[in-house]
């Protein structure tokens, strides 16, 4: 079992059910970046490292339907409260579209909350939409939306 985000779990391996689409393109020195910051969130080593990749001012449409902030996602990571199976979790990105200065994300997530998470131990599948954005030469979460659509 590993605390995190689902974000922070992107796909050991499983094939994406979806087309993908890269505009400008998969290449583009943006979306390469943001992809890669996306990466560290897959197995963070440790909280610390999760801090590094969310905004100052990181905002997250939540699961459990509430808008909230930087500080409440970290602490809800630090209870327990949010914490799910890394082994068979799924991201299926759809979208990775470089704009401006962000780069946004979106697509499907399948996985299986742990301990005290809502859900625990039922598979929820939920469609998401992140927004990446630079800051002091690091790409970092700056927006979140996380929708629940099926528990199975």
């Amino acid at each position: 079992m590993r605390t995190g985000l689902l974000f922070l779990t992107l796909l050991a391996g499983a094939a994406p059910a979806y087309s993908q689409v890269y505009d400008p393109s998969p290449t583009d020195a943006r979306i390469v970046a943001a992809m890669a910051a996306r990466k560290r969130m897959e197995m963070p080593k440790d909280l610390k490292e999760m801090e590094e990749l969310f905004a100052p001012d990181l905002i997250v449409n939540s699961p459990i339907n509430k808008a909230v902030t930087r500080a409440n996602v970290l602490e809800r990571m630090r209870s327990g409260a949010i914490a799910y199976e890394p082994e068979n979790a799924q991201v299926n990105m759809e979208l990775v579209a470089a704009r401006d200065n962000s780069v946004v994300m979106m697509g499907e997530e399948v996985l299986t909350p742990t301990g005290s998470a809502p859900f625990a131990g039922k598979r929820i599948r939920r469609r998401f939409t992140d927004v990446w954005k630079p800051l002091n030469g690091k790409w970092v979460l700056a927006i979140r939306q996380a929708t629940i659509t099926t528990v199975e």
